[in-house]
């Protein structure tokens, strides 16, 4: 995947920010996203914009699931596989000429987030997930007790 170079940071609700005027043509923004390379792509913006031709990149939804990636680009209404190695060619209002989004590895997208973290979960050596689902569980509610304990409501 590539990333623009102008991302700046985070929105309140999660997504990435461009430096400068307006969204990266055909880019869909916000939690999940990554910017996936593009091949003659021709795209424009959501809000108000025109066609851009040679669009190298845009930033579409990603979801892992299993051992496969899944893309929600701009206009979509559904997540669609894309296999790595492959492309897709995106069918909405904000696409045109049959250019297309080149699908990423697995370990690209969905081992690390967008902002660098792990998003890898560590299992017990012997693949038990009924005991990382409780141990994962039971340190979550442990997490919530302990904010709850400090966060004081104005009455």
């Amino acid at each position: 995947p590539s990333f623009f170079p102008a991302l700046l940071g985070e929105l309140h609700w999660g997504g990435l920010r461009l430096e400068g005027s307006g969204d990266p043509p055909g880019s869909l923004l916000g939690i999940g996203s990554w910017c996936l390379d593009g091949d003659s792509l021709e795209a424009k913006t959501a809000v108000g914009g025109k066609w851009q031709a040679n669009v190298v990149a845009v930033c579409a939804q990603v979801l892992c699931r299993r051992n496969e990636v899944l893309l929600k680009y701009l206009g979509s209404e559904i997540f669609v596989s894309c296999p790595a190695g492959q492309s897709i060619t995106p069918k909405s209002r904000y696409f045109r000429g049959g250019g297309k989004i080149n699908c990423p590895r697995y370990e690209e997208v969905c081992t690390i987030a967008a902002n660098g973290s792990s998003r890898v979960l560590l299992l017990p050596k012997d693949g038990s997930d009924a005991r990382a689902t409780a141990a994962l569980g039971r340190f979550i509610l442990t997490v919530l007790a302990a904010i709850a304990a400090v966060v004081v409501v104005p009455v």
